[in-house]
């Protein structure tokens, strides 16, 4: 018969804990998390909560919170990634949709060559727009009230010799001969019983090349 994945009480139960802490469903979206988190902060902090336990369940609050709240780390942690008190962990203990078992090892395929060996071009596809990320020193009221701070962020702009093309003006993209376009090659490993994908070097994965970089950026 067909095969599956089984997940098991206790897995369900490991993951489950920090929603628990924070008293939410596992769907909960990143208001009612910040929500229950602000609630069971007022109520819990050392400052206002003099009850023997209150200062260690403030630190699991803030540890709940601090990986439910981060989009990564909570993906990490439903995938049973990580462990109680937040730690990432190896692949023991998979907990989540079997299908993210595959995109993983596709990805890590597809970026470095996998497990097995392949050497060949370890690039990846460019990628644009990745988000920047500032920390911020906050206090309790602050967090809890709300406030506005201002930071300052580095970010890059456009070539303006280039309009952002990366190409010497008058100059323009051709297709990747090596990759035919495709922007990865692919090889087969262990006899042909894997294919394994590569980001393609010479076009660093967009699948043209510039005829002349521009000499302000250099193609960047």
């Amino acid at each position: 018969g067909a095969r599956g994945f089984r997940v098991t009480n206790s897995a369900r139960a490991k993951a489950a804990d920090f929603y628990d802490t924070l008293g939410v469903s596992r769907d909960a979206d990143a208001k009612e998390i910040k929500r229950a988190y602000l609630k069971l902060a007022k109520k819990y902090h050392p400052d206002v909560n003099k009850d023997e336990g209150a200062k260690e369940k403030f630190a699991q609050i803030n540890k709940a919170y601090e990986v439910l709240s981060d989009d990564g780390k909570r993906q990490t942690y439903d995938m049973g990634g990580m462990d109680e008190n937040g730690n990432e962990q190896g692949f023991g203990g998979f907990n989540g949709n079997p299908e993210d078992i595959f995109r993983g090892f596709e990805e890590m395929f597809r970026e470095g060559g996998g497990p097995f060996g392949g050497g060949g071009r370890s690039n990846q596809r460019s990628r644009q727009g990745a988000d920047i990320q500032v920390q911020v020193q906050l206090s309790f009221m602050e967090a809890a009230k709300g406030c506005i701070k201002t930071v300052m962020v580095n970010v890059d702009k456009e070539c303006e010799p280039c309009s952002g093309s990366g190409a010497q003006p008058g100059t323009k993209s051709r297709k990747c001969t090596y990759c035919d376009g495709k922007g990865e090659t692919v090889s087969s490993q262990m006899g042909g019983m894997f294919q394994v994908r590569h980001g393609c070097g010479p076009c660093r994965g967009k699948g043209t090349v510039l005829e002349s970089p521009c000499k302000t950026c250099h193609g960047e």
